[in-house]
């Protein structure tokens, strides 16, 4: 439920701040992985339309279904660092990075947009509408 949403946003955190994007894949998602030695992998897999928003630059409409030229804009974001996430009541996911750069992925009414997962086992999924199901590592 969207009321998750702090609670999603702490467990986001905690897996991915100061840790920089290690690997991007770009196929009919975009997904963003971060590894560091000695902690788990963290992913956030981008499914619908999002903004990629750039002090210099401005706002960049993203399609993950139809990148075009704006492929090289989402892979530039490779070595960029988390300083956080954040998770709206209503499933808006905004990934802050340590240079101002900032994703900012919307719900869509029919399908998941985005959703978060590391194998230490923490997962967030940002369903229809915005509903959040979160999973804890820790339970």
């Amino acid at each position: 439920m969207a009321s998750d949403a702090p609670w999603a946003s702490e467990l986001m955190t905690t897996g991915v701040a100061g840790r920089e994007i290690t690997r991007i894949l770009l196929d009919n998602a975009v997904t963003i992985q971060l590894w560091q030695m000695g902690r788990p992998t963290a992913e956030i897999k981008l499914e619908e339309d999002f903004e990629l928003i750039q002090p210099a630059v401005g706002r960049v409409l993203v399609d993950p279904e139809a990148l075009g030229d704006r492929a090289v804009v989402v892979a530039a974001l490779f070595g960029a660092v988390v300083r956080d996430i954040a998770v709206a009541e209503t499933g808006v996911l905004t990934v802050t990075f340590a240079d101002s750069r900032v994703v900012r992925a919307s719900p869509h009414a029919q399908y998941e947009s985005w959703s978060y997962v590391s194998d230490d086992g923490g997962r967030v999924i940002c369903g229809p509408g915005g509903g959040l199901a979160i999973w804890d590592p820790l339970t």
